[in-house]
């Protein structure tokens, strides 16, 4: 996720790059209509302006919001 900047969310998604790596290969394998080139522009769109604004309110609410997030993520690409 080399367009993320944010350090705390650039070191969660490095922690769950396995589960995120496997759904998206599996995507590329499959032929389905996902274009998983624009998974980091999304999360630089749409996950880190959630994730920093989350952050900055609460840090210790943030990583159960990426979970979520991220989780409901995978289940939506699964």
């Amino acid at each position: 996720m080399e367009k993320v900047t944010f350090q705390p969310l650039k070191a969660l998604l490095k922690e769950n790059a396995g589960n995120l790596n496997q759904i998206l290969a599996s995507f590329q394998a499959g032929g389905r209509r996902l274009n998983t080139h624009d998974i980091p522009a999304w999360f630089k769109e749409v996950i880190e302006p959630v994730f920093v604004a989350i952050h900055s309110h609460n840090e210790t609410a943030a990583p159960k919001v990426f979970d979520a997030l991220f989780s409901d993520m995978l289940a939506a690409l699964s």
